[in-house]
């Protein structure tokens, strides 16, 4: 019912008025788990130290526009 309603109103606005959000997020000190080699060799890598810091980036997306991309430090 409530989804029903949602789209009859959302319908009655024109789609340049329309903006959607996206947020999405990671940690700078994220590296692979895993890793391949050739037979018989064995594959080292250096992982950081601390737990690195996060960032969080919101973007919002307009019909016919430009995206706008904003970075922040931290969790959102």
């Amino acid at each position: 019912m409530k989804r029903q309603a949602f789209e009859k109103e959302i319908s009655e606005v024109p789609e340049e008025h329309l903006v959607f959000i996206d947020e999405a997020g990671t940690n700078l000190s994220m590296t692979r788990s895993r890793a391949r080699s050739l037979e018989g060799e064995r594959v080292f890598c250096k992982r950081p130290a601390t737990r690195g810091s996060n960032i969080s980036l919101v973007c919002s997306l307009r019909l016919n526009q430009e995206p706008v991309l904003y970075p922040f430090d931290g969790a959102v």
